[in-house]
């Protein structure tokens, strides 16, 4: 049987890997919910996100392919917030560049592309 589009050939998901930015931007999520509302919100939130990101993982080919870039670029979104992507087919892994409010303005596909150079 063949796999279902966007799992890798061998059926099995592929890495999951944060850049640091992506890392950053977590944590700064998880304070703001601490701050303004609670722990439980912010347990909330971390396991929506961590849980989307280990979907595509899973699934890597789900994301919107970001305009302008190869298709190893990706979009994505879990309740508030959009997650930004690429697929490295060469690592077997998926690498998160960026977690950002999805009411904040998006990134251009050059923003996008220097996020995964720094």
């Amino acid at each position: 049987m063949a796999p279902a589009a966007g799992e890798d050939v061998a059926g099995t998901p592929l890495r999951l890997e944060w850049s640091d930015r992506a890392r950053r931007q977590l944590l700064e999520i998880l304070d703001y919910y601490l701050e303004h509302a609670s722990a439980a919100a912010a347990e909330r939130v971390l396991w929506q996100i961590e849980g989307r990101a280990r979907e595509l993982a899973q699934h890597p080919l789900s994301g919107v392919a970001v305009d302008g870039l190869d298709g190893t670029y990706r979009r994505d979104r879990t309740g508030s917030y959009a997650l930004l992507y690429r697929v490295l087919r060469e690592d077997d892994s998926v690498r998160i560049l960026s977690v950002r409010h999805g009411r904040r303005k998006p990134l251009s596909s050059g923003e996008i592309a220097e996020l995964d150079e720094s």
